[in-house]
């Protein structure tokens, strides 16, 4: 079965009784957003609601739980919050970039700007070094190019503005990311890339405070999906448990219902017991002859 970084299986919930909602493994459900079915078809999500500092008022993929894309599986790695203070401003979505209004249009306060450039460039220098190293597969995805620069110029509303402040943020968070999955997910990462990189990013390892997670459709991932290395890494993961998925024997060691009755049984002590119709000890047979990667 999954443990998590404690060595324990994981504490299961769920918004319902019936274990027919989303279902969170060492995390609480209730945060997933309303809004998770119309971004899971980004092609067609043509309205999005914006804030004024230019985040998405219906989900922020920067701050909230996003569902597991191949192109940007590093995504769920994103840090939510930092413990060096003052806090980064990049973590802060919902702060509007300061600026000036000038008659060529608004712009963003110089000081900012600088801090801003500064950030973005150096992270991104760190990316750019390990998708350049033997170790990064050819082919494989990293985090899309963006255009730093762009918010020296002028902007004809304090909306766009705000807009392109808030890309920045997604831009710099996406690749912190990046970084963390990275570290977490190659052995002796540090020996692909030079010394000075390896200690810059080491010295951002404070920003990667708890992480954001992923929500997952296992019916389209299960073939690429590190559920293990997730947990044991702390990432929130929430998923719901089709129909289909329950007549599937691959998908048990998944089934909240053996989760929880297995996490009783260690904690408490004690024995193994059915829920309603499910049959624990046959389940928990039927999910051993699967590995962590869901493969017989």
């Amino acid at each position: 079965m999954f443990r998590d970084h404690k060595d324990n299986i994981p504490s299961v919930n769920c918004i319902d009784d019936d274990w027919n909602g989303w279902i969170g493994l060492n995390c609480e459900p209730s945060f997933v957003s309303v809004h998770v079915d119309e971004a899971k078809d980004l092609a067609n999500w043509h309205e999005r609601l914006v804030g004024s500092a230019g985040e998405f008022l219906d989900l922020e993929p920067a701050t909230e739980a996003d569902w597991y894309r191949r192109e940007i599986q590093w995504e769920g790695w994103i840090p939510l919050d930092s413990v060096i203070q003052p806090k980064p401003w990049y973590f802060d979505m919902i702060a509007p970039i300061p600026y000036t209004p000038m008659e060529e249009g608004f712009f963003v306060k110089e000081e900012h700007l600088t801090v801003c450039r500064e950030n973005y460039e150096s992270i991104e220098s760190y990316v750019e070094e390990i998708t350049q190293c033997d170790r990064f597969p050819i082919g494989t995805p990293r985090p899309a190019p963006f255009d730093i620069t762009q918010l020296a110029k002028g902007f004809v509303s304090i909306r766009e503005l705000q807009k392109a402040g808030a890309a920045s943020k997604r831009a710099i968070l996406s690749r912190l990311g990046f970084l963390s999955w990275w570290m977490s997910s190659v052995s002796k990462w540090y020996q692909v890339i030079s010394d000075e990189t390896v200690n810059r990013i080491e010295s951002l390892r404070p920003r990667f405070g708890r992480k954001k997670g992923y929500i997952v459709d296992f019916e389209e991932y299960w073939r690429e999906v590190n559920v293990s290395l997730w947990l044991k890494h702390q990432l929130p993961i929430y998923y719901r448990l089709t129909w289909t998925m329950r007549r599937n024997p691959r998908f048990t060691k998944i089934d909240p219902r053996l989760i929880m009755a297995l996490a009783d049984a260690e904690q408490e002590g004690v024995s193994l017991y059915d829920i309603g119709e499910f049959n624990v000890e046959e389940k928990k047979l039927v999910a051993e002859k699967y590995d962590e990667f869901f493969q017989p």
